[in-house]
């Protein structure tokens, strides 16, 4: 697990470790969220190449103030979106949950990203003096082998996120 130490107001330092090397796409719903995949499948077909999605569920405990579940969701999506090429496409989906992109990638592939994201942002967040635990759920879906669809792969995905996975299991 890793801890990220966090303050209300970042200073130039604590601003300069929240910037992202890939932009984090907002987006209101999952609606909005396939219709951007739609676009991506557009790039795929053309390309003849692959793509995977993974959605990623956020959970916060509700105990939190709103002030420090809000920064540690912005922590958590900084690292998820340093965490993936530039290639891929990052959104957040709504107030608890990203959305990812993979493209040129299949099954096997989002499958070494889904393990290495899992360990990289589930873990403990602190601001300023309060400590918060930060778990998540991951889904994946394959363009083609799950859907046709950027409504179909990201159903996919969620419905994946309820599945039990071998690799996130072996997590401490």
């Amino acid at each position: 697990m890793t801890s990220t130490a966090l303050a209300a107001s970042p200073n130039k330092a604590d601003r300069s470790r929240l910037e992202l090397r890939t932009p984090l796409v907002q987006v209101p719903d999952l609606e909005h969220f396939s219709a951007l995949l739609n676009r991506q499948l557009g790039l795929c077909r053309r390309g003849g190449s692959r793509l995977a999605v993974l959605m990623i569920a956020i959970d916060l405990p509700e105990e939190q103030r709103p002030a420090v579940r809000q920064i540690a969701q912005e922590a958590a999506g900084a690292r998820l979106a340093n965490r993936v090429r530039s290639t891929d496409v990052v959104c957040r989906v709504g107030a608890l949950r990203f959305g990812v992109v993979l493209m040129g990638a299949g099954r096997k592939e989002a499958e070494v990203v889904r393990t290495r994201l899992s360990k990289v942002i589930a873990g403990r967040y602190c601001v300023d003096s309060t400590s918060t635990e930060l778990t998540l759920q991951i889904g994946l879906a394959v363009y083609r082998e799950s859907g046709e669809t950027g409504s179909e792969l990201a159903q996919a995905a969620l419905i994946d996120i309820g599945r039990p996975h071998l690799q996130m299991a072996a997590l401490p």
